[in-house]
């Protein structure tokens, strides 16, 4: 089995697992528009939080967040933790 992993697709799986994303510039360029799309993002931003109980064994729990609308949805797939 082949384990080797290039740069790009071991920074795909870091913002995957941490609820980002990864952008390729491919040319300077690009930055200001990305810059731009990127403030806007972050204007229309919330941030949901929560501190785990302590009850229960630390493992690998799932996360879902479920929203009405035409509402887009980044977040993180899970934590390692207790139970909520």
């Amino acid at each position: 089995e082949d384990l080797e992993e290039t740069y790009e697709e071991l920074l795909k799986r870091f913002a995957a697992a941490s609820g980002g994303r990864y952008i390729r510039v491919s040319n300077l360029s690009q930055l200001p528009a990305l810059g731009r799309d990127l403030r806007q993002e972050l204007t229309l931003r919330y941030i949901l939080g929560f501190t785990p109980s302590g009850v229960g064994a630390s493992r690998w729990r799932t996360i879902e967040v479920r929203v009405e609308g035409p509402h887009e949805v980044q977040a993180r797939r899970g934590y390692r933790g207790t139970l909520p």
